[in-house]
């Protein structure tokens, strides 16, 4: 039965390849473009700062309280435990495994001394309305809070804590997913694709 699955496991990895291939070449680079919500009443306008390098791909919100929090979404075993080796590139992408919501905060409400802290990555702000920010800062909150006592606080060299989030991670939904998925809560304009392997912010 562990054979069968295996290959099984590996025809369908190769299935999707092509089609990952086939989509790619038909639609061109699979980017999705941004468009924040327009027309915020100033007394209602807050600020979100979306954050992308290489390898990572997360939302800053302010703390009421103080501070700043930062929420992202990635691969278990790759981000929360540290698993890199080479052979994981192919069970990351190319079949469901566990995913993960990973949450850092700093005392600091300063976002140009966080910017100072992470030099090679984009810090993009993004004016949304209180309330979308606020619930969506609440949910994901309340999601991390309900899976803390199995949190795996460190995660290598990405000092940030991981808990074990129900959705899958593989490459119909990764981090550039999750993250559109939470800027459509705070009302931005998301184009759709079916193979996503990138954000970007409409000129």
């Amino acid at each position: 039965m562990t054979a069968r699955r295996t290959l099984y496991r590996l025809a369908l990895g190769g299935v999707l390849v092509l089609l990952a291939l086939g989509v790619a070449i038909g639609l061109g680079a699979c980017t999705s473009t941004i468009r924040p919500p327009r027309d915020v009443p100033p007394e209602r306008a807050e600020t979100v700062w979306v954050v992308q390098d290489r390898m990572h791909l997360g939302l800053w919100f302010r703390r009421d309280a103080g501070g700043l929090v930062e929420y992202g979404y990635g691969e278990w075993d790759w981000y929360a435990l540290g698993h890199k080796g080479w052979p994981r590139v192919f069970p990351v992408i190319l079949w469901p495994t566990a995913g993960t919501l990973a949450r850092r905060e700093v005392a600091t409400g300063d976002i140009d001394e966080v910017r100072r802290h992470f030099p090679t990555s984009h810090f993009e702000p993004l004016v949304a309305d209180l309330d979308k920010v606020r619930a969506l800062r609440a949910r994901l909150d309340a999601t991390f809070e309900a899976a803390a006592r199995r949190a795996v606080v460190g995660g290598g060299d990405w000092n940030m804590a991981f808990v074990p989030s129900d959705d899958d991670y593989w490459c119909l939904w990764n981090c550039n997913d999750a993250a559109a998925d939470w800027l459509r809560a705070l009302g931005c304009d998301v184009s759709s694709w079916p193979l996503r392997t990138g954000i970007r912010f409409a000129p």
